[in-house]
């Protein structure tokens, strides 16, 4: 299972003034601030401007980042990419304004082993799930954690596939669907609400911080999902925001995936088009 991921910056954002007078330093102090001056061009500039150049650049407000997740989904499958069978106008149309990171690729052909990567940085086994019903590990350190230490409040929403799961139950159904992860293993998430696995594209499950046990919302998966982490991203008095610090935030959503017949909310089939 491949994981494609789309991380979105909101910021940073300077107090008045900030901004102008970065443009003001000298070149020397610059290069040394962003690492690609010499060791030497911090101390060439005087004590007092390096002073007031750490008070000013200490009032920028660190971003809100969001990550969104997706399984499955190749990279030429979207219409910004030239599939004419993609039908991507949103995702084209943030293409125009952003970066493509065209040669990055998941780190594991495998859904919980990518996960556990990109959320703690170093490769399976490595980070301790060496089988695919292999939870991860809870006292493994994940970018929420990092995150949380440097001010962030954070947020997680949607497939989780990183929990403790019965191998011999179905794949597919609510068994996996409707397994609780208990706090522990929710990765330092301060606010947590999605579903282990299960793969039901259409009414999922979910739980979480507020859900104490697994409620079942009617619609596409992936509309419930960003419907309801949408609400806490736009509420500034949300268990999110409401804490008046910068944000991370993960959306993962479990489509494109199998099984396929299930249907897309507004998506009506229409015939492929093959090269």
């Amino acid at each position: 299972m491949q994981t494609g991921s789309l991380s979105l910056e909101f910021g940073p954002k300077m107090q008045t003034g900030s901004l102008r007078y970065f443009k003001r330093l000298p070149i020397k102090l610059k290069r040394a601030r962003f690492g690609v001056g010499t060791s030497s061009d911090a101390k060439d500039c005087t004590r007092s401007q390096r002073w007031v150049y750490r008070r000013r650049m200490a009032a920028v407000v660190p971003p809100s980042v969001l990550w969104i997740v997706t399984t499955q989904w190749r990279a030429q499958a979207c219409g910004y990419a030239g599939d004419p069978n993609a039908r991507t106008p949103h995702l084209d149309a943030l293409a125009s304004q952003s970066i493509n990171y065209t040669q990055a690729v998941t780190p594991h052909p495998f859904g919980p082993f990518a996960r556990a990567a990109l959320l703690t940085g170093i490769p399976s086994p490595q980070n301790g799930v060496r089988d695919y019903y292999d939870p991860l590990p809870t006292d493994a350190r994940t970018i929420a954690h990092e995150l949380t230490d440097l001010g962030y409040a954070t947020a997680f929403f949607g497939k989780w596939h990183l929990g403790s799961r019965d191998p011999a139950a179905p794949l597919v159904g609510e068994a996996h669907a409707r397994r609780i992860v208990p706090a522990e293993q929710r990765g330092g998430f301060g606010v947590w609400e999605g579903f282990e696995s299960g793969f039901l594209l259409n009414d999922p499950w979910l739980h979480g911080t507020a859900l104490e046990e697994p409620k079942q919302f009617v619609g596409y998966q992936s509309d419930v999902v960003c419907t309801r982490a949408a609400a806490q991203l736009s509420n500034p008095d949300s268990a999110l925001r409401g804490q008046g610090r910068p944000w991370f935030a993960v959306v993962s959503l479990e489509a494109p995936h199998p099984p396929y017949d299930a249907p897309a909310a507004g998506v009506l089939p229409r015939a492929v088009e093959l090269p």
